[in-house]
């Protein structure tokens, strides 16, 4: 920079500007879905000072690892600031899954020994059956039951984000 005063007397300085780079912050894991009363642990990393907001469902804001148990989906910001005061915020989406409910068609069923019936799980995307001896199958929406005496089935329902539900 060079200043000159009425007397056209100047003067030279120079003037160097440090440009410190900002934060690069990542998560692990990189996004996530959980299921209703889950919780996942997200970790944050690149800067040296973390804040996270909204504090819905978190067992802290300020630290770069959290403990993420929200009732309902929900997008974190995590500003991250490191020793030269440069900042830098991603987002985090949670998808929280809401555990499917299992019936079975029929709910009551009856049969004459000898005698088989299918049953037909409802409200999940796959399901596991239990115990198996007597089933046509272990998985599936329908199962073909030959029970020689009153047998309760256990059915487990898994949707799609892997909440589940077991009914009988």
């Amino acid at each position: 920079i060079t200043g000159t005063d009425l007397n056209g007397c100047s003067d030279v300085i120079a003037s160097n500007i440090i440009v410190n780079p900002s934060p690069n912050l990542t998560f692990n894991p990189s996004s996530g879905s959980i299921c209703l009363g889950s919780t996942l642990q997200i970790e944050a990393f690149g800067a040296d000072v973390y804040s996270w907001s909204p504090a819905f469902g978190l067992n802290t804001i300020t630290s770069n690892i959290v403990q993420a148990s929200p009732s309902s989906s929900v997008t974190y910001t995590v500003t991250g600031t490191d020793l030269n005061n440069c900042t830098d915020s991603i987002d985090f989406q949670l998808i929280v899954g809401i555990p499917p409910t299992i019936t079975i068609d029929p709910s009551d069923p009856v049969i004459c020994e000898g005698e088989s019936i299918t049953l037909t799980a409802n409200g999940a995307n796959t399901y596991s059956w239990y115990p198996v001896s007597t089933l046509s199958s272990s998985i599936g929406s329908s199962v073909v039951a030959n029970p020689n005496q009153t047998q309760s089935y256990d059915v487990i329902g898994t949707d799609l984000l892997d909440c589940k539900d077991t009914t009988n």
